[in-house]
């Protein structure tokens, strides 16, 4: 993925999913694993089941103009939920809560 238009920020409000969801457009899903930036914040790993989240932030904001490989990588158990930006050996987070369960 490259971010090639304006992120959001303090001025610039927005969303930017990168995710797998339950639903299209600019409405949040209401279950979902992905990378998520709101508005100011810095990009989150996320997991939402039933609008209940977890989430961590990873503390960085992607650079305009700049390539990124996202990888989201679900256990065969299906109870825990490890993120990768670029390396893909070290996961930049884990979830185990809030996992999505069902099929919308």
């Amino acid at each position: 993925c490259r971010f090639s238009n304006t992120l959001p920020d303090g001025t610039n409000t927005g969303i930017v999913n990168l995710l797998f969801g339950d639903s299209t457009g600019t409405a949040d899903s209401t279950d979902t694993i992905g990378f998520y930036l709101l508005n100011a914040n810095n990009l989150r790993a996320r997991c939402r089941q039933n609008n209940s989240e977890s989430f961590v932030d990873l503390g960085f904001r992607p650079t305009l103009g700049q390539w990124y490989m996202f990888h989201v990588d679900i256990n065969a158990a299906g109870n825990s939920v490890s993120f990768y930006i670029d390396d893909m050996v070290t996961p930049v987070a884990t979830i185990t809560t809030n996992i999505p369960n069902t099929s919308a």
